[in-house]
């Protein structure tokens, strides 16, 4: 599960927090199209940021230890040029 935000980064839903690494290979495809051919590539690169999130009642917040916390997570992504 994932989309697209208005600002142009992408995002991947970890409902159970437990495959955050899935999510972030999720989302890493879809913003690069479906291909990795970026990791070949020295002038692209990408910022990522993982919130929690609550699927129930849709609300997220800051992430203060992946390791630790198993709430559903939301992994963004944002492409950028070097």
């Amino acid at each position: 599960m994932g989309g697209k935000c208005l600002c142009g980064a992408v995002y991947a839903c970890d409902p159970t927090g437990h495959n955050i690494g899935e999510a972030l290979l999720d989302a890493l495809n879809f913003a690069f199209g479906g291909s990795y051919t970026f990791l070949d590539s020295e002038d692209v690169g990408y910022k990522e940021a993982v919130f929690n999130y609550d699927l129930s009642s849709h609300r997220m917040w800051q992430v203060k230890d992946v390791r630790k916390d198993t709430s559903g997570k939301l992994v963004f992504i944002s492409v950028a040029d070097k």
